[in-house]
């Protein structure tokens, strides 16, 4: 026979399970526990058991993983100290022969005091009457005659040479031996493959306001000569230019802020629905003035964020929206550099890039704090206004500008050329990863005038020669299904 515990308040039998608050109770405690599912204790007290079970396979799960961090928290320590009693060793070793030469100066400085305090005394002593050299010809009286120039000290001198650009590269080299390698959990590694497993297409707008869908395939032969066969598909459906910066794509939906260009500002937003094809949202963004140019980002729950900073050289205000609320929410500002050409979070921040400044900056959004990413944006900046950029989803930015391809690393800092293709640089590249190891960038203008990159090879290649559609400054992204 089970013998039932008994509530100690009610001294009634604990029967029932509060399925929030994971409590045995009465009937007479329900009141206490309103609106809380519950279920009989008799029929789930297995399923619970079995909670119970996962929940310490979970706690001895990610007590194994934080001995891991720790482990790896306290590497990091080790090497800093190592780093550390290395500066010291090579700055007691570096100052040795200065210090030792200093003292033996010093040493001598105090012995020329010595003579001089000696030289004073007997001057002193002796005060002889002061002949008129000009009235007395005596040519036993010598005049000595003192050096105009600083005497020449016969011992080795030892001075610093401030090579500035040797400690920098040093310095770089030591803050990617910091570098924390990324290892992804299983699950995340499912989640990535799901993704290549899927379809890619790329949504192509041209200037007469009407997309279409392009079907990318999952290999090019970069080297090859002949073009590959991409299917393009028109859609029945206009819509406002698109600004190549302000177009998003989120799960089903794919996202348009504001106008494009400076006479052509706009308070409008549109939500392109992906499993109709068509545009179900075309409103104001309420409380908002018309913009131009925005940058757009995810940041993989609730919020597209929106970073206005065209024509504003002093300044970048950051709205959000939010994508089950339908709500745009003024956010905050924060310091810019010239016009924002890509943002995208990475390691939980939201980062932007301005090619045509050089501009990298890092915002914390939950401190709404700013830090500039220390980059050598001399290397980076050109004359011309048109750029293009995209971000491997790793902390890579990829910068198309004129006559200028660059790979920027936001973590290492590191700035690498790469081929560059003669092209208008108008249109927003689109990075496409094909598998751990392959992946490929998009540039489409249309009119003959679209390619494509091997990261892997660092190479361009005409394609859709047979695109007789203008989609320069048009917008294009690229979703999967």
């Amino acid at each position: 026979m089970v013998t039932i515990a008994k509530c100690v308040d009610h001294n009634r039998d604990l029967e029932l399970i509060c399925c929030e608050c994971l409590v045995l109770v009465c009937s007479f405690c329900v009141p206490h526990h309103q609106g809380h599912p519950f279920v009989e204790a008799s029929d789930q007290i297995d399923y619970f058991q079995n909670q119970l079970d996962k929940t310490n396979a979970q706690i001895s799960s990610k007590m194994d993983y934080s001995d891991t961090l720790a482990a790896t928290i306290d590497g990091v320590s080790n090497l800093s100290k190592d780093l550390k009693d290395f500066i010291v060793e090579l700055e007691e070793e570096s100052k040795s022969p200065a210090l030792k030469q200093k003292e033996k100066v010093d040493q001598q400085i105090s012995l020329e005091f010595k003579k001089r305090d000696r030289l004073i005394s007997l001057i002193q002593r002796y005060q002889p009457t002061i002949v008129d050299t000009h009235t007395t010809a005596n040519p036993n009286i010598k005049t000595i005659q003192q050096p105009n120039q600083t005497i020449q000290l016969d011992e080795p001198l030892y001075k610093l040479v401030d090579n500035t650009s040797q400690i920098e590269n040093i310095k770089k080299d030591i803050k990617s031996s910091f570098k924390l390698e990324f290892i992804p959990s299983k699950r995340q590694k499912q989640q990535l493959q799901q993704q290549l497993n899927q379809i890619h297409y790329i949504l192509s707008m041209d200037r007469a306001g009407s997309p279409t869908i392009i079907t990318l395939p999952n290999s090019i032969d970069i080297k090859a000569k002949n073009e590959e066969i991409f299917t393009m598909q028109s859609l029945d459906v206009k819509a406002p230019r698109w600004s190549y910066t302000s177009i998003i794509a989120v799960g089903d939906y794919i996202y348009n802020f504001g106008g494009i260009g400076m006479f052509a500002k706009s308070n409008r937003y549109q939500r392109f629905n992906l499993v109709s094809m068509t545009i179900d949202i075309d409103e104001e963004m309420t409380g908002l003035s018309p913009v131009s140019f925005l940058s757009t980002c995810y940041d993989g729950n609730s919020y597209i964020y929106i970073l206005d900073s065209y024509m504003n050289t002093e300044e970048t205000n950051i709205i959000r929206y939010n994508i089950h609320s339908l709500q745009f929410e003024r956010f905050t500002t924060t310091m810019c550099k010239g016009d924002v050409d890509l943002s995208f979070f990475y390691s939980g921040d939201l980062f932007s890039f301005g090619s045509t400044s050089g501009s990298l900056l890092r915002f914390n959004v939950e401190t709404k704090k700013t830090t500039v990413v220390p980059v050598e944006s001399s290397k980076i900046i050109t004359y011309s206004n048109s750029s293009a950029c995209c971000h491997d989803g790793k902390g890579g930015i990829y910068a198309l500008k004129e006559k200028k391809f660059f790979y920027i690393n936001v973590d290492t800092c590191e700035i690498k050329k790469l081929d560059y293709t003669f092209l208008k640089t108008n249109a927003r590249l689109q990075y496409h990863r094909v598998s751990e190891t392959e992946a490929y960038i998009y540039c489409l203008q249309g009119a003959a005038k679209s390619f494509v990159y091997s990261v892997a090879n660092n190479q361009w290649k005409q394609i859709l020669s047979g695109d007789t559609k203008d989609r320069l400054i048009c917008a294009s992204i690229i979703y999967n299904r």
